[in-house]
Order: C-alpha cells, then sequence, then structure tokens
C-alpha cells in the first residue's frame, strides 16, 4: 500500500510589508492599499508555491496511514516539530514521546527519523499518524523582499 499523506495548514504568521512596499512604490496614500495588499499576497503564494518554502512561520498538521523508520517532510526550511501522535481506539489521538524521534536536514530535504515499533490499532487509517510541525522563516530574508518588491512594482 501507498503512504498517501494528508498535509493541512493550520496557522501562518502576517508577512507585513504593506508599508515598505508603498515606500518602494512611492505611493504616499492609503487609497490603494486594498490593491497593493492583494498583490503582495499574490506574490507571496507564487514564491511559497515555487520554492516550497513559506516566508513566514507555518504551522502545519501532516496525517499519515503509518510512520516508517525514515519519513520526508513534505517542506522545506522545517523548524521543528511540535509532537508526533497515533490514533487511539477511540479516534482520540495520543502523544509519542518526543525521545523517540528527531528531525535531521540532509542536501536540504528535511527527514524525521523514528525509533518508534507498535502495530497500528487501526490498520491502514489516512489518519493514525499525525505528525505537527513548524516550517518557514522566523524573519523573511531581505533579499526575498526585494525580490517581492520589485515584483509588484513591475505588476
Amino acid at each position: 500500500m501507498k503512504n498517501k499523506m494528508q498535509l493541512n495548514k493550520i496557522s501562518k504568521s502576517p508577512i507585513d510589508i504593506l508599508e515598505n512596499t508603498k515606500q518602494y512604490l512611492r505611493v504616499l496614500d492609503d487609497t490603494q492599499d486594498t490593491l497593493i495588499s492583494t498583490h503582495i499576497q499574490a506574490h507571496i503564494d507564487d514564491f511559497e508555491e515555487y520554492t516550497n518554502i513559506d516566508l513566514s512561520t507555518t504551522t502545519y498538521e501532516m496525517y499519515l496511514p503509518h510512520l516508517t523508520s525514515i519519513t520526508l517532510l513534505p517542506k522545506a526550511q522545517i523548524q521543528n516539530i511540535v509532537k508526533i501522535q497515533t490514533m487511539k481506539h477511540d479516534y482520540t489521538y495520543e502523544d509519542i514521546d518526543n525521545s523517540q524521534y528527531f528531525l535531521y536536514e540532509e542536501l536540504g530535504l528535511h527527514y524525521l527519523q523514528s525509533n518508534i515499533i507498535f502495530t497500528p490499532i487501526l490498520n491502514n487509517h489516512p489518519k493514525y499518524i499525525k505528525i505537527t510541525f513548524q516550517a518557514g522563516h522566523t524573519t523573511t530574508p531581505a533579499l526575498i523582499l526585494n525580490y517581492l518588491y520589485a515584483c509588484i512594482g513591475s505588476d
């Protein structure tokens, strides 16, 4: 059976660059704020989709039917693993002790390695394992911000 993964974005820290963008564009009033904000968000979304890197801290929940000893995490710039949980008989989740797993990076990819050996109680349930992790930049790099300003300025 293939390891079918489901990834949900739970929360995202805002990137507030409206005022800096307006300075870059030499806009002095607030009449175009909504339009500029729409362009900012569109370029942020495009950048994040293309690079697979969140420009601010984003929390994800990843669901798996089972856990392998080494699991590739589907995002770049992983900050930490918040928790890993397994589903119980009553469909609630139970935390796995964090001494049973660790995060490592190899060639720009982030992996979760676990020493967990268990028999799934709910065989092949698509959400048997829930991994909550954070990814993205804690502070958006200036080079990326300058790129965004230039893209918005060329619209």
